[in-house]
């Protein structure tokens, strides 16, 4: 299938911009090459599109323009066929059982894909998909191989090798942008051992290029793929900021031009009648108030790192000397109530002992977040030098009362781009305050991946004073 526009019958990818199958898109930006105020001059046609040479200019609004270019120009696109050919034969013939796998566990709680999309094309023919992107989700559905009751039973496919044909195919793919080659990217991150900060900053790139960052609300797309840019592009908000807090780099999303508006019950279009009865399945609904919740959260986080982390936050710190803790303190408490006002207004869907029979429980993604929203008065960053001062200085009025040298194993989040070899530990003191009778909880939590250590200390004060 070449162009969906000639599909013959009912089909949700006659309209589409960021999914075609022979042309991928541009954003053409405010400062580009080609520019868009003369573009807008040219003469469209009833699809909105105007010719330039071998080239098309997509109208989405009288201000946003996309430039469409033939995928078949692009670097290694006749290698194509035989990828996806390659990476068929490795699951054969268990394909259609592991997109029904996927569908069933993963796809809830990350809805980064759009499931009748999806299906649709795979009804067709394998091979309208963007290589990566059907090996991605192959791989991730392998995960859960022994749920189903058609594939328990059966020698598993060869993951490594699938997981080479992703990598290699991801690095072609990405010379032809479409939203597919985010979701691939996106559900690559989520293997364990993935190379996550390097892969993000690519599709970081290629989320500006095709518009993620922008409010597509009045585009004149169809209403499923406004929905869908949504979801992808809060999937990658999540990836940045939290990948930005484990791996210690700045955050290449700013406020300043991330224009998305928060995804709404509209945005997802399965619901609880979509949900798979089979024991071991994923809720639906569960799964979308989890991914809503979660990006109110990263929004947090995001404040947290600007705050904390950024070169110009830390400097104000350094140039404090002895006062940069009182004013860490004092930058802390909004945020710290923000922590407060999220964890209490949880829905009771996704309490940890909120669970259904027969179905698997996505909220064990909150088991790590909630040593960010611990009941206190304050909360803060604080560099181990500092807080070594703080605890020895003989004229403080802090000393150590208690000391627990265990370490508590919370599980590690699906979701986010926490890849470790072992589970991230936390280590905890408890001190109290002679003078204030206040007491505190200094958490430290250490995360070992596969070439480096990380770890992340909070000074928190606990009671209402």
């Amino acid at each position: 299938m070449r162009d969906y526009a000639e599909l013959k019958g009912p089909s949700l990818l006659k309209k589409t911009l960021g999914l075609q199958n022979h042309r991928h898109s541009r954003y053409l930006g405010a400062t580009t090459e080609l520019e868009p105020y003369v573009i807008r001059l040219a003469a469209f046609d009833r699809k909105e599109e105007a010719i330039f040479g071998r080239d098309t200019v997509r109208r989405v609004t009288d201000r946003d323009l996309f430039l469409m270019q033939p995928d078949e120009y692009t670097p290694e696109y006749q290698d194509e066929v035989d990828d996806l050919d390659a990476i068929e034969s490795v699951v054969a013939p268990f394909g259609q059982e592991l997109v029904n796998l996927y569908f069933r566990i993963v796809h809830p709680s990350f809805p980064i894909l759009h499931k009748r999309v999806y299906l649709e094309k795979y009804s067709r023919t394998y091979r309208e998909f963007s290589p990566p992107l059907l090996a991605a989700v192959y791989i991730l559905a392998l995960n859960w191989w022994s749920y189903s009751s058609h594939l328990s039973h059966l020698p598993k496919p060869d993951v490594k090798l699938l997981e080479q044909l992703a990598l290699k195919t991801i690095g072609t793919v990405i010379q032809r942008p479409k939203l597919s080659t985010v979701q691939a990217g996106l559900l690559l991150l989520q293997r364990p051992e993935s190379d996550s900060w390097s892969l993000t900053a690519q599709l970081m790139v290629v989320g500006h290029g095709l518009g993620l960052h922008l409010d597509c609300t009045h585009w004149k797309i169809p209403q499923w793929e406004q929905g869908l840019r949504r979801r992808l592009a809060w999937g990658l908000y999540m990836q940045d900021k939290w990948g930005s807090l484990i791996y210690g780099r700045p955050s290449r999303i700013h406020d300043s031009n991330w224009a998305v508006r928060n995804v709404s019950e509209h945005d997802f279009p399965e619901n609880a009648t979509d949900e798979d009865e089979e024991e071991g399945s994923t809720e639906v609904n569960k799964g979308m108030i989890l991914f809503t919740q979660m990006i109110a959260l990263t929004r947090i986080l995001s404040e947290i790192l600007d705050t904390f982390y950024s070169l110009r936050a830390m400097q104000e710190v350094e140039n404090e000397g002895r006062n940069g803790t009182q004013l860490i303190l004092e930058k802390a408490k909004p945020i710290q109530i923000k922590l407060r006002e999220w964890f209490t207004t949880l829905p009771d869907c996704l309490r940890m002992d909120s669970t259904k029979v027969m179905k698997l429980s996505s909220t064990g993604i909150c088991s790590l977040l909630c040593l960010l929203q611990l009941e206190t008065n304050s909360f803060t960053r604080v560099s181990s030098s500092r807080i070594l001062r703080y605890r020895n200085n003989s004229s403080s009025v802090y000393h150590s009362v208690t000391f627990s040298n265990a370490f508590h194993t919370v599980l590690a989040t699906q979701h986010l781009s926490i890849r470790c070899q072992r589970p991230p530990r936390v280590r905890h003191r408890f001190r109290l305050s002679l003078a204030t009778r206040a007491s505190t909880v200094l958490l430290v939590l250490r995360i070992q991946g596969q070439s480096c250590h990380h770890r992340i200390v909070w000074l928190l004060a606990l009671g209402d004073r």
